[in-house]
């Protein structure tokens, strides 16, 4: 589990080598959420928090929810909050990297990397950009799967982000 000293360490490191993505000061291509990695949470029905038992745990977008039946994805996927005012607040993290075989809770969207981005940089790129513009309701805020994949990322080239995550990774 990280520490704040960590997750402190590794947004000025984000910031640093990359910029604020809002921004974009190092005028990297920006691209779509959608063109970055493959929303996978339609392939497979989604695991209720609620279950007991099973060997598979279900993952929110910031930790595991529960136990589960059965795993729905094996292989690396980055979660993302799909609801909640956390989206808002940012009180815990909204996205997690998660590796294996693994269920979803019905609330996080399943995105499968694609090639194009590394998902430990979306993670914290992610981490970094403003959802307001893409949330609906006001109560219980929503990002559903189109405004998702609508959210414009920097991308810089793939050996800055695959060197990111070798630090991350320490």
């Amino acid at each position: 589990q990280p520490t704040p000293d960590l997750d402190a360490f590794v947004r000025v490191y984000f910031l640093e080598h990359f910029g604020d993505p809002q921004t974009n000061p190092c005028r990297f291509p920006r691209l779509a959420m959608g063109a970055l990695a493959e929303h996978q949470k339609t392939l497979h029905p989604p695991v209720s928090a609620a279950r007991a038992g099973g060997n598979s745990p279900p993952h929110g977008a910031a930790r595991v929810v529960g136990r589960g039946d059965e795993a729905h994805f094996e292989g690396e996927r980055l979660l993302v909050a799909a609801d909640g005012m956390n989206l808002v607040s940012r009180l815990e993290p909204i996205s997690q990297v998660v590796v294996g075989e693994l269920s979803v809770s019905e609330h996080a969207h399943v995105l499968a990397p694609n090639g194009r981005a590394d998902p430990h940089y979306l993670h914290h790129a992610l981490e970094l950009t403003e959802l307001r513009p893409y949330l609906t309701s006001a109560t219980r805020p929503k990002l559903n799967r189109a405004a998702l994949e609508r959210i414009s990322v920097p991308v810089p080239p793939l050996e800055s982000q695959r060197a990111f995550r070798a630090l991350v990774e320490k």
